[in-house]
């Protein structure tokens, strides 16, 4: 399925960047490699994708913890307590 979609976008002069692809597998899926172009694409159990953290058990406590975090960065003088 990547290779068509990689090959159908290069019609249209789009790439795949490999070195940002990843793979995120459910419990029932193959465990077998996945490769674009000779290059094994990562297998991952969570990343962030449009600004959000995704992972196969829709937990939401990483995600909180992360823009809490990002939050706390981007002002310091705020009000409220960032621990």
């Amino acid at each position: 399925m990547l290779q068509r979609l990689d090959k159908e976008g290069s019609h249209y002069g789009l790439t795949i960047n490999t070195s940002k692809t990843k793979v995120m597998r459910n419990p029932f899926s193959s465990s077998a490699s996945v490769l674009l172009k000779g290059s094994q694409i990562e297998d991952v159990n969570e990343y962030v994708y449009l600004g959000s953290q995704l992972n196969m058990k829709n937990d939401m406590a990483g995600e909180l913890a992360r823009r809490h975090k990002a939050g706390c960065r981007v002002d310091r003088r705020t009000v409220l307590h960032c621990v």
